[in-house]
């Protein structure tokens, strides 16, 4: 019996999880070699693990293969791409947005907090908050990730009366601030 492309995704996420990329991207030329197609998780092993260790630009070429080849990503596609996106700028953020938005994909809390986080890395608050004020209207619960973020954009800017606000905020919620949220303060 001859492998399937399920026994080589179960392999690529194995490698790719222990940042074993070189191997990774291997394994793919070996399942080229042996004319079995890539698949939505192949490649979503792949974005995530070149993501995870900050080859953004190797991350955007699996995901440009994978639309290239008919392939609709994964919501959690995105997650791995906006976060590591944030790393190159905002604008390459905002690109797999709209890009993600144009596939009829729903944002959900992994995708806003990941938005909210790479707008706060770069200081543009006011965005940051248009996004979080976008997610309490859409229902999404906000979580302690949310408010970190907040937070930490907030704090680049100096903006003490905004985290003093977002600090009450979150405690209102139930959310109670543990060691993370204090080390940011």
């Amino acid at each position: 019996m001859s492998p399937t492309i399920v026994n080589y995704n179960s392999v690529m996420n194995g490698l790719c999880k222990k940042g074993k990329l070189e191997a990774a991207d291997n394994l793919l030329q070996q399942i080229s070699d042996i004319s079995l197609v890539p698949d939505k998780i192949t490649y979503n092993c792949l974005i995530h693990g070149f993501c995870n260790a900050g080859k953004i630009s190797k991350s955007l070429d699996y995901y440009e293969s994978m639309k290239k080849s008919g392939i609709k990503p994964f919501l959690s596609t995105y997650h791995a791409l906006i976060m590591g996106c944030s790393k190159i700028g905002l604008s390459e953020v905002d690109k797999i947005y709209k890009e993600m938005l144009n596939l009829n994909l729903t944002p959900d809390r992994t995708v806003y907090n990941a938005l909210i986080d790479s707008h706060a890395e770069h200081q543009n608050i006011e965005k940051l908050m248009s996004l979080f004020n976008e997610m309490k209207k859409k229902e999404i619960e906000v979580d302690k990730m949310t408010y970190n973020s907040l937070i930490m954009g907030n704090f680049k800017v100096v903006d003490k009366t905004k985290i003093v606000d977002l600090v009450q905020d979150m405690k209102a919620r139930g959310l109670v601030p543990k060691e993370d949220t204090y080390t940011l303060l």
